[in-house]
């Protein structure tokens, strides 16, 4: 049943992930689709894909404080959005905030109290910088705020959750000052009920100590979560890989980055039953073919303007770059069989990372 997995990771852009009782995802060995975001999540009846995207991170002017000016430990609040949001199987104008998986992993839930679907936002135990072991948190001012804006008009607005000057509990309780931080933001946007996160300014010198000996935070999709026992019990879709050519692994534990997503890098949730009237609006704006390849990769983009293409290897580093325009081919005849990782970027700022077989 393993290998059937692989298979259809493989061959396909949009791969289900299986609800509860099936038995196609009981192993505990990560699945990756190395390169290819586009992995439709439809455990409850709904779908997700992934994108990766790059822009400019602008920390929130007037902002309501989530957090009221105080401290926190592990924070654990109700989340206005605004508006209604399709989030999983729900229709909710709330979401919740906490940490899970023995605190090890800081998440959004919907509606549901016992099961539910959950998404992990940051795989890492947060804290509040002004925060020391022991302290009552009601009695300190707070360093790092949690804000919340919603910005555009009724229809299309977008609301802006941010977790400013966050600390890290291992960094704090080491010798009761905190030295690292993390800036981030989550986006959910009403027209599509998409989220997005996005990376802001961070310093992370041993993301060992916070990330429970990995090298990089935790970001995902959990289908059915325990919240009483506190566990996974539908596979969950992550982020994983380099941030800056990600990967769409499945597993029922957490899965990290293998680095820290530097400042600008987003990662989108995508939900895929949104319906549009406009094509171009659904269309694909970059593609390359053909998969496997031998000589020759060709690029076909909806845009009259050149993109940037560049050949990684399976590590991360970079093997060629070139700026083509559509239709244009990049030599591959140089380079050995085997798997590699493409990355398309357009001026207009579209993206595409998918895995290439070279045979």
């Amino acid at each position: 049943m393993r290998q059937f997995v692989q298979l259809l990771f493989l061959m396909s852009f949009s791969c289900c992930v299986f609800g509860q009782g099936s038995s196609t995802y009981k192993n505990h060995d990560p699945q990756t689709v190395q390169g290819d975001l586009n992995l439709a999540q439809s455990a409850l009846g709904f779908s997700y894909s992934f994108n990766f995207v790059q822009k400019s991170y602008s920390p929130l002017s007037s902002a309501k404080d989530l957090s009221n000016g105080l401290a926190w430990d592990h924070a654990e609040l109700a989340i206005p959005v605004g508006f209604n949001l399709r989030f999983f199987d729900d229709v909710t104008d709330s979401l919740y905030l906490g940490s899970f998986m023995e605190k090890k992993a800081l998440g959004l839930k919907g509606n549901k109290a016992s099961k539910g679907p959950l998404m992990v936002v940051f795989g890492g135990e947060l804290m509040d910088r002004a925060m020391v072991e022991g302290s009552n948190a009601s009695q300190i001012d707070g360093l790092s705020p949690i804000m919340v804006k919603t910005i555009g008009q009724a229809g299309n607005r977008i609301t802006i959750v941010e977790f400013r000057n966050v600390g890290f509990k291992s960094d704090i309780e080491d010798d009761l000052v905190s030295s690292d931080f993390v800036n981030f933001q989550l986006m959910i946007l009403e027209k599509t009920s998409n989220i997005e996160f996005l990376m802001g300014p961070s310093e992370i010198k041993d993301p060992s100590k916070y990330f429970d000996g990995k090298t990089g935070p935790s970001l995902g999709l959990i289908p059915e979560f325990n919240f009483a026992k506190d566990q996974i019990e539908t596979q969950g879709v992550w982020f994983g890989g380099f941030s800056a050519i990600p990967s769409v692994e499945v597993a029922d534990s957490l899965i990290n980055f293998r680095d820290i997503p530097a400042n600008g890098t987003g990662f989108q949730f995508i939900r895929q039953d949104f319906s549009t009237s406009n094509e171009e609006e659904v269309r694909n704006p970059i593609s390359v073919y053909p998969n496997p390849a031998s000589d020759f990769i060709k690029l076909d983009l909806q845009s009259s303007r050149p993109a940037t293409v560049t050949l990684f290897d399976i590590q991360g580093r970079t093997l060629k770059q070139e700026s083509l325009y559509s239709s244009q081919k990049m030599d591959i005849s140089n380079f050995r069989a085997g798997t590699y990782l493409l990355k398309v970027e357009t001026e207009e700022g579209e993206n595409l990372h998918q895995k290439i077989m070279l045979r």
